[in-house]
């Protein structure tokens, strides 16, 4: 086993879910990040659940940690379905073949409540010994990103066409994106929201889409007091590489997408989300001395305006940003400059440069921070918001972040929740 350096593994999961007296199949993926020098080993992906008919039942979230015995190819952790905060479950494996290129684990989980157990296996490669992905704009093989976002939940009553907030906050959803060798395309999916939506050209929609954005069109039945209607999705990929003329990425991108409403119900949910997802700078390759500046572009939404007629949808917001990372005592900086768009009249809304910092540990790849303005936000209280983000890239060429805090109503007055997210790359 080596002493030093980093490998990625793509990794597959088999295994079967039961709970009372029904057992279902079980079928996944995902990626190993592995750390020889300090014997550490993180990973994620997603499943999901089929019954003996082969119907889909549910999908859901998996995440590892382990570390490496010492002098040995063992390693042993814990395994949790749903969210890291999880109570965690059992992970044990090895690895195998002359230059530890091949691994495998059995794993176990029980829900919280004890209603469902899960076990399997887990078989993974390393990435460097298989047919390479390059950028986001050459994917050949099965790869799961680094996923965070933000989205905000609300409620159309069609005949006065007024929306209200279901929920008073924007959220964090349980989302993922990966790239699928079967479809040969990403594939998105948020729990109880998008189902494994595969992005192909069958669902493209070409006048829509551009050189910055494609965009997907499909459907999904949701069916209440009997009766089944077909919600609406629109989904919008920012294009990686050189030929976006918004900003070329390579191993970052983000994408939108809104599931409803349904005009024809008298109230209907709409869902909106917002996406950022990428390549994980490894911990051990991330710079430890030196600088860097990154020029970034955001995407966002908000909680619904409140006004008399309670006919405006939550603004969209949009703009740019820059930040600095000092990698040698890892701390942050930047400024962003969001713009509100009201989505009806396509009134543009200058919201002002808004500064953040923060701070990380040396040789973290993930970083978080606030704002400098303390806000008194409408559903959340006082606040200077909060930033989280991942450089991506072989040695932190990119970065991707959340971001979630607030904004004066430039039409209605008052306070409302924005987030959503920003991507960048540096700049020198």
């Amino acid at each position: 086993m080596p002493l030093g350096g980093t490998a990625t593994f793509v990794a597959s999961l088999n295994g079967i879910a039961t709970y009372a007296d029904t057992a279902l199949g079980l079928k996944g993926g995902g990626t190993l990040n592995i750390d020889f020098a300090s014997g550490g080993l993180t990973g994620n992906g997603d499943f999901s659940t089929y019954g003996t008919d082969g119907g889909k039942v549910d999908t859901s979230n998996w995440y590892a940690s382990a570390r490496i015995a010492s002098g040995s190819n063992a390693f042993s952790g814990s395994f949790t379905i749903g969210a890291p905060s999880n109570p965690a479950g059992s992970f044990d494996g090895r690895f195998y073949g002359p230059n530890h290129e091949e691994l495998g684990a059995a794993w176990s989980w029980n829900t919280p409540t004890g209603g469902r157990a899960y076990l399997g296996t887990l078989l993974g490669r390393d990435l460097a010994t298989l047919p390479a992905n390059g950028g986001l704009d050459a994917l050949r093989v099965n790869e799961a990103f680094e996923t965070t976002g933000m989205q905000a939940q609300y409620i159309l009553t069609s005949p006065t066409n007024s929306y209200m907030q279901r929920i008073t906050s924007l959220t964090t959803p349980p989302v993922t994106m990966r790239y699928s060798e079967d479809s040969d395309s990403l594939v998105v999916n948020q729990f109880a929201v998008v189902s494994d939506v595969a992005l192909t050209d069958a669902i493209r929609d070409a006048a829509a889409s551009n050189a910055s954005f494609d965009v997907y069109r499909t459907t999904k039945t949701e069916t209440f007091g009997g009766v089944a209607s077909e919600y609406p999705i629109e989904i919008r990929v920012l294009k990686p590489g050189a030929g976006n003329p918004t900003i070329a990425l390579t191993y970052t991108s983000f994408a939108t997408w809104s599931v409803g409403p349904v005009p024809s119900l008298y109230q209907s949910d709409v869902n909106e989300t917002v996406l950022a997802y990428g390549r994980k700078t490894p911990d051990g390759a991330m710079p430890r001395s030196g600088s860097a500046s990154y020029a970034a572009i955001i995407q966002g939404i908000t909680t619904v305006p409140v006004s008399a007629s309670a006919t405006q949808r939550p603004y969209v917001i949009t703009g740019d940003a820059s930040l600095s990372y000092d990698f040698a005592a890892a701390r942050m900086s930047g400024v962003m400059r969001p713009v509100a768009t009201d989505r009806d009249s396509g009134q543009r809304y200058e919201l002002g440069a808004q500064n953040f910092a923060g701070s990380s540990i040396v040789g973290s790849s993930s970083f978080s921070g606030q704002f400098e303005k303390e806000m008194t936000i409408r559903g959340i209280g006082t606040t200077n918001g909060s930033i989280n983000g991942q450089f991506t890239g072989p040695q932190a060429q990119e970065f991707f972040a959340r971001w979630n805090y607030g904004m004066i109503d430039p039409v209605n007055g008052g306070t409302l929740n924005m987030g959503g997210v920003m991507v960048g790359k540096q700049t020198q």
